[in-house]
Order: structure tokens, then C-alpha cells, then sequence
């Protein structure tokens, strides 16, 4: 099995877990708590957590270039951020750590 497929089985369970109840309030290593569903309101801040699908994928491939986006979960956290503004400063693009379509594009093909 190679390291994608390996990344994408872990990912898997993860969602699973996740989803199931059995781990609870992950963190990205910033400030935000997140509710333990893929949509989910968090009662202590009655926040909508919501996971996209999309920045899964970003953040698997930062992951696999060598990049560190922290818990692969797509929720924009601060490590995902700080991972895709280096990513950008090494490929010639504009720093904003936001995932805008020039990076979208380079990173994912």
C-alpha cells in the first residue's frame, strides 16, 4: 500500500471515529474547539462546525508534500493556514494562506 492510500485509510477511520462519538473536542492547535460530527453545533460556544471535503483533499496533499496542515479533518484551522502560506511562499505565490484557485490549482495537480 503506498502513502497516499495509507493517508487516505487513516483519513477514513478518522471520520469514522469522529463521527461515531469515540473521539471527541479535536483541535488543530488553535484556539477553535471542535464539535465531534461533520455537522455539528459546539455547546460550550454554539458554534457550527462544519467539515469540507475539499480542504480534506488540500490538506492531504500539503501533507504529502512535505507541508504540516495538523489534523487532516477539513476544518481551516490555524495550522492548515500557516501550512498553505508556506506552500505559497515556496511556489511563487501570493502568501495569503487562504486556499484561492492559483493554489488550488498548483497544489492539487
Amino acid at each position: 500500500m503506498n502513502n497516499r492510500a495509507k493517508l487516505i485509510s487513516i483519513l477514513f477511520l478518522v471520520i469514522t471515529l469522529t463521527s461515531s462519538g469515540c473521539v471527541t473536542n479535536q483541535k488543530d492547535s488553535g484556539a477553535t474547539t471542535y464539535a465531534s460530527t461533520p455537522s455539528a453545533e459546539n455547546t460550550s460556544t454554539k458554534k457550527k462546525v462544519e467539515r469540507n471535503e475539499e480542504l480534506v483533499k488540500i490538506q492531504l496533499a500539503l501533507s504529502e508534500k512535505g507541508y504540516e496542515p495538523g489534523i487532516v479533518d477539513g476544518i481551516y484551522g490555524k495550522n492548515t493556514r500557516q501550512a498553505l502560506r508556506q506552500y505559497q511562499l515556496e511556489n511563487g505565490l501570493e502568501a495569503t494562506g487562504e486556499a484561492d484557485s492559483a493554489t488550488k490549482a498548483l497544489l492539487l495537480n
